[in-house]
């Protein structure tokens, strides 16, 4: 097995997106509309602009791989066609805050299954292993340590604003070399676009993990292996080594 090293995004990867991230977005939606007066618009019609289906986000919708600036200019889009007129970055101000206000309120659940147990087995085989994410660096420590797997890690990136966030491929670059690693050693997991497109410009492999039929379509596009979960990643590795 040539692979040396994992690189592993957290949310969707590590920690079950939808459980976490729906009901911060349920709160903070609230807590907008209350602000604004605007309770005439139904939370059900800024959850689906926001890329949110039957309870599952898609990846390519805003709340999975779009910033709070951008979560706030559709929020204000809404607003508009409501005949709320209010200042966009005040708008954007307050959807902000009003994550930022909620991010104790997700569900910190695991991706997989006896999640450390899935990493240890792939520490037994000397794969050094890294977490980059574009979650700050509190909201990172908390889920990893909740999850009971953040000692597991040699090393974790997230974006503190000290260097280039994903897609840019800074973390790849800095793990290797702190590591000793050459690219073509590395694989990144990830569940976004966002990481397909951080893997293609480190130039190291990359293996998808969706759940969703839909959000697996949109990854199968982008990569040749797609798996439901990290519990796969061993299997996956070995199978692009044969």
């Amino acid at each position: 097995m040539d692979t040396k090293a994992v690189i592993f995004d957290k949310d969707g990867t590590l920690l079950d997106f939808d459980a976490c991230w729906l009901k911060i977005a349920d709160y903070a939606i609230a807590d907008i509309m209350e602000q604004f007066n605007a309770r005439d618009i139904p939370a059900d019609e800024v959850v689906s602009a926001l890329g949110v289906c039957n309870g599952i986000a898609s990846i390519l919708g805003a709340l999975c791989c779009g910033t709070y600036t951008q979560i706030g200019t559709i929020i204000h889009n809404i607003f508009e066609q409501y005949k709320h007129n209010f200042n966009e970055d005040e708008v954007i101000a307050a959807t902000i805050d009003a994550f930022e206000n909620n991010s104790n309120k997700g569900e910190i659940k695991a991706a997989c299954d006896n999640i450390a147990d899935v990493l240890l087995t792939l520490k037994s085989y000397n794969l050094k292993l890294a977490v980059v994410t574009t979650d700050t660096h509190s909201s990172t420590m908390k889920h990893l340590e909740a999850l009971g797997i953040k000692d597991l890690f040699d090393a974790i990136y997230t974006d503190d604003g000290s260097f280039p966030a994903k897609p840019h491929p800074f973390c790849i670059n800095d793990f290797c070399e702190r590591e000793g690693l050459l690219t073509s050693q590395v694989v990144m997991v990830g569940d976004t676009l966002t990481d397909v497109s951080f893997a293609h410009n480190g130039g190291i492999d990359m293996i998808g993990v969706s759940k969703s039929e839909a959000n697996t379509a949109i990854l199968k596009n982008k990569t040749p292996i797609v798996v439901p979960d990290i519990s796969y990643v061993l299997d996956a590795i070995k199978q692009q080594g044969d």
